[in-house]
């Protein structure tokens, strides 16, 4: 154990540069910064125009949601396209029929709940501090995971290149150790960014929108709702975002055992993920009830918690989860069969 916080501290002595976190700070509180001010604009314009309403009826929004499914349910077999890339459309209007029959069940009043938020523009709402956090978020994940990718690339491929890691390895190191302490230290740090960017958002929403907000409902797997607090909600959706760091991490580390120059390896994780060709490939391969078994189909578990649901037919919470913990092991399993090979 000694020895592993020996290497896991020397990993994160490596990454933890003042210049480094303090330019990422900045970053952060200013997209932060630019979403508040956005958020005021689509207020103001959504007010003006009258687009701002709360509608209370349910028992009127049930009957066009069941409408709408029967014919969804006419429609979504008439061909192979259909079949092949339409999107989970009538898990999203039975996760719609859920919550509407809760806030009738329960006698909910207009307003008083929130679905759970993935930080998309908020129309025919006004922005509080949750769904202003949650917007933010969604707009900060990208540069967090792009950090991430550059961390653990340049700790991994940039050193190998540059001599540093070939002439540690050439020391009687226990290479498992070794390995595990560089992914860990680039989880660790990413989720201490991750950390600041909620915290942050959190705190100038608060000041921005006022301290109340009204409590969120979780439709999980478009049947079973929950309605939980404001505060509630965006711890999930922290834990959330942390699942998808390490899922992520994971993909980038094997990429990085398979590369010998740190650009190669940068090019392939930034394209995969963030200009999210993994997700195009997988679209394009994809069948009904088949297709959903992809790595990037399954790494945003959120969406099973929200309305917008899983990206394709036959998805659901209990295949998300498995299917990605599956593909996550087995990235692992490959790093550290391929580090444990590299040549010195």
């Amino acid at each position: 154990m000694k020895e592993f916080n020996s290497y896991l501290n020397c990993e994160l002595y490596k990454i933890y540069r003042k210049k480094t976190l303090l330019i990422m700070a900045i970053v952060i509180l200013a997209i932060i910064l630019v979403v508040m001010g956005l958020s005021f604009l689509l207020n103001y314009i959504f007010t003006s125009a009258g687009v701002v309403t709360v509608n209370g009826d349910y028992e009127y929004q049930l009957a066009q949601l069941r409408v709408q499914l029967e014919m969804i349910e006419s429609q979504m077999d008439a061909s192979f396209i259909n079949r092949l890339l339409l999107k989970n459309e009538k898990y999203q209007i039975l996760a719609q029929i859920s919550m509407y029959e809760y806030f009738v069940e329960n006698n909910v009043p207009a307003g008083a709940c929130t679905p759970y938020s993935l930080g998309e523009v908020g129309i025919g709402g006004e922005y509080d501090y949750y769904k202003f956090t949650c917007f933010a978020m969604s707009s900060l994940m990208t540069v967090i995971i792009c950090f991430m990718i550059v961390i653990a690339c340049r700790n991994t491929v940039g050193e190998y290149n540059n001599g540093t890691m070939k002439m540690q390895l050439m020391r009687p190191v226990n290479k498992q150790k070794f390995y595990t302490a560089k992914w860990l230290a680039v989880y660790i740090v990413s989720e201490a960014v991750l950390l600041f960017s909620m915290l942050a958002s959190f705190m100038i929403g608060v000041m921005a929108f006022g301290g109340y907000s009204a409590d969120v409902v979780i439709v999980a797997n478009a049947s079973s709702v929950i309605r939980v607090s404001p505060l509630a909600a965006l711890f999930i959706s922290f834990l959330m975002k942390s699942v998808k760091i390490f899922m992520l991490l994971q993909l980038t580390m094997f990429i990085n055992s398979l590369s010998k120059k740190m650009s190669l390896a940068l090019t392939l994780n930034i394209l995969l993920t963030l200009v999210e060709i993994g997700v195009l490939i997988e679209t394009v391969v994809s069948l009904a009830y088949i297709g959903f078994a992809g790595f990037f189909m399954n790494i945003n578990w959120e969406n099973a918690l929200s309305l917008t649901g899983p990206s394709l037919r036959g998805m659901s919470l209990w295949t998300i989860i498995p299917i990605s913990l599956v593909w996550t092991g087995l990235f692992m399993g490959l790093s550290y069969r391929n580090f444990a090979r590299k040549e010195i």
